[in-house]
């Protein structure tokens, strides 16, 4: 009669059949495992029919197949979805250089992402993709209809920005088509200042104050074609650059605003459009110089009617500024001649003029405090440095602090911003982590490859003397459990830093939680694996044999897991070492993993079947943990969707976002009551 050790034996060696040599080792290191063990024949019965039962099944654990199959291909999906958003980003970001110029890439394909616009549609967005510079590029737009004044001035924005002038044609064009618009002459006249005026300084050693500036004139001819064109401008009843309606054109084409990333492109368009309004300030040189130059001659009339032509531009300029740039240039020109003016006006005897722009220029150095106030100590900078995302706490603070009463901005507002990041950050982090896990459960086979080729074999025999419910505590405990324990700490406590900014703490604390859970389900797999092990295998000698060990592993364990509240509590215990603790936790997992590749590998080679056996099991356990992290990179995206829905200030205007645009309306209404202070009523 057979005894139960060879029972065990013959099962365990059962799938050597056809390798004599190998089963003959195999057979002599297990019976030596039995001796050694001292089990009873019960024991050692029981654990021969299981892996009888186990040798019945072909193959053995479809379920782990199956697993393999779902988890690679699902990796291969992430793979090819990243490297799709990837090129999407990439060819928009070229198709953005095509059109500014910012530097983005150099060439752009012809569809460039915008597979599905009209050939019109992309005349509108990008010009002819063809040309090499800007007014050939722009030009197509505005033959394509000759009578439309909005792409005559998208054209003539792209040659003064080439030509730094505007050609007879364009000139000609706009007296036929938009006659009553002033803004290309005042661009023309803008081209002619630098060659005709410079401006220098007296020296002053005052603080507060600045010199009033003096200007040389260079060509007094071509300053005063210059102020002529500044006085046909002025009297011309609009003036308008026709960016607002072309950016309300453009924008529904930019592909839609959906996630995260999907708002950047929309923006980085709007604020790439070449715009000339930089140029205006030159007028106010022209405008200042011909004051110096009226006030030394004793011509009054000039002087009034130059003060005549800077009241109608600058309250032109100011209700048609379409954006912040042309309201804050607008406000520039405003109080820029205020110190020529005032000086010009007492040279020529005109009291109640120089009265007028010396209230100007202290009105102007009182909002020049005002602004460093402001710029010390802005409205809504603490809150959007601790509760903003690193998007909005950038773009909001500098554009609040443009005007003294800012739109309200609420804790409640730039929490969509804030938490679309946070789920962002969190389906990038979980791709990586996947991928991590992806790499480790191919590890035990390839660092088995440096194994004894009897270790192998057993070891593939041996995991079969696992149970279901073995699995299931590996999987349950081991597995969803950390998930479970991770979401219960970052959604359902203050620990999950979710009302923070992420960039407080340069993304530590949330890569710190995120990598607790990393460690957590690659190293608590391990210890309930040993444990279940050592349980099925014990009449072979699967356990650990030094009790330091095990106390090791699961002191790795427990920091892996404590790690993920002590990072959230960042924000909580301010003031102390929370991070550095954090690092500590982190590093004894982290550490415990890389010594027992090294065992692995290098170890005694007692212990080689028992580590390779645990190493085999881990791997459906990790494959099983990146599949769920691969399931929650749709959830953090469709969270990040979500959230993105609900986010109210960053939606894309013409103004480029919705809060610019109301920032700017409020700079424009702030201007003209200081105008109504210091111009004449019409």
């Amino acid at each position: 009669m057979t005894s139960p050790s060879d029972q065990l034996i013959h099962a365990a060696t059962h799938p050597f059949a056809g390798e004599t040599e190998l089963k003959f080792a195999a057979e002599a290191d297990l019976r030596e495992r039995i001796d050694a063990s001292g089990a009873s024949d019960i024991a050692l019965t029981g654990t021969a029919d299981h892996l009888a039962k186990a040798n019945r099944r072909k193959p053995r654990h479809p379920w782990a197949l199956a697993l393999y199959l779902v988890a690679g291909l699902a990796m291969t999906a992430s793979i090819v979805q990243v490297a799709i958003q990837s090129q999407s980003l990439r060819l928009f970001l070229q198709q953005l250089n095509f059109v500014t110029g910012i530097g983005y890439g150099s060439e752009t394909p012809a569809d460039a992402g915008f597979p599905d616009l009209s050939p019109a549609q992309r005349l509108l967005l990008f010009g002819d993709e063809s040309a090499a510079s800007g007014p050939d590029r722009w030009k197509p737009l505005w033959e394509s209809d000759p009578d439309n004044p909005a792409y005559l001035a998208e054209y003539a924005k792209a040659y003064f920005h080439e030509h730094d002038e505007l050609s007879d044609e364009i000139l000609e064009a706009a007296n036929r088509i938009d006659p009553d618009n002033g803004w290309h002459l005042s661009l023309q006249a803008a081209a002619l200042v630098e060659d005709a005026v410079e401006k220098v300084y007296a020296p002053s050693h005052a603080k507060r104050t600045r010199p009033t500036p003096v200007w040389k004139i260079k060509d007094s001819a071509q300053l005063d074609e210059c102020l002529q064109l500044i006085h046909l401008a002025a009297q011309k009843p609009v003036y308008e650059s026709h960016f607002g309606p072309m950016a309300e054109n453009r924008l529904p084409l930019l592909p839609p605003r959906t996630d995260y990333l999907g708002q950047f492109p929309a923006i980085a368009y709007m604020a790439g459009q070449t715009s000339t309004c930089i140029s205006y300030r030159k007028l106010m040189d022209a405008l200042c110089a011909g004051a110096q130059q009226r006030a030394a001659s004793g011509d009054r009339d000039g002087f009034l009617t130059l003060v005549d032509d800077w009241e109608n531009l600058t309250r032109r300029m100011t209700s048609n500024a379409a954006t912040l740039v042309h309201a804050l240039v607008a406000k520039i020109n405003f109080y820029q001649p205020a110190q020529n003016f005032r000086d010009a006006a007492r040279q020529l005897g005109l009291a109640d003029e120089a009265e007028r722009f010396e209230k100007l220029y202290q009105m102007a150095l009182d909002e020049r405090t005002e602004k460093e106030r402001r710029r010390n100590r802005s409205v809504y900078g603490v809150l959007l440095e601790q509760k903003g995302s690193i998007f909005s706490s950038l773009l909001l603070a500098m554009i609040s602090n443009q005007v003294e009463s800012p739109p309200p901005l609420t804790a409640a507002d730039i929490r969509p911003q804030r938490r679309a990041e946070h789920a962002f950050f969190a389906r990038f982090t979980s791709w990586l982590a996947a991928l991590v896990l992806t790499s480790a459960a191919a590890a035990p086979f390839l660092l088995g490859l440096g194994q004894s080729k009897l270790a192998r074999h057993l070891s593939g025999s041996l995991v079969s003397l696992l149970r279901p419910i073995d699995w299931l505590w590996i999987a349950g405990a081991g597995i969803v459990l950390p998930f479970g324990y991770y979401f219960g700490i970052t959604r359902l406590t203050e620990l999950g830093a979710n009302e923070w900014n992420m960039q407080t703490t340069a993304f530590i604390q949330p890569a710190c939680q995120i990598g607790g859970l990393l460690l957590a389900v690659l190293i608590t797999p391990v210890a309930l694996a040993s444990w279940r092990l050592a349980k099925r295998g014990s009449a072979i000698r699967l356990a650990a044999t030094r009790l330091w060990r095990s106390a090791a592993l699961w002191l790795a364990v427990a920091c892996a897991w404590l790690s993920i509240p002590v990072s959230g509590a960042v924000f909580l215990l301010r003031g102390l070492p929370v991070i550095e603790t954090t690092f500590i936790l982190l590093a004894i997992p982290a550490l415990w993993l890389l010594a027992a590749q090294g065992f692995l590998l290098f170890g005694n080679t007692h212990h080689t079947l028992r580590r390779a056996t645990l190493a085999r099991t881990l791997t459906p356990a990790w494959a099983f943990a990146a599949l769920i992290f691969l399931a929650m990179i749709p959830c953090h995206h469709f969270e990040e969707r979500q959230w993105i829905r609900q986010d109210k200030l960053l939606v894309p205007s013409p103004a480029l976002t919705a809060y610019e645009a109301q920032v700017t309306e409020i700079l424009k209404q702030e201007l003209q009551q200081r105008m109504t202070e210091i111009l004449p009523d019409n």
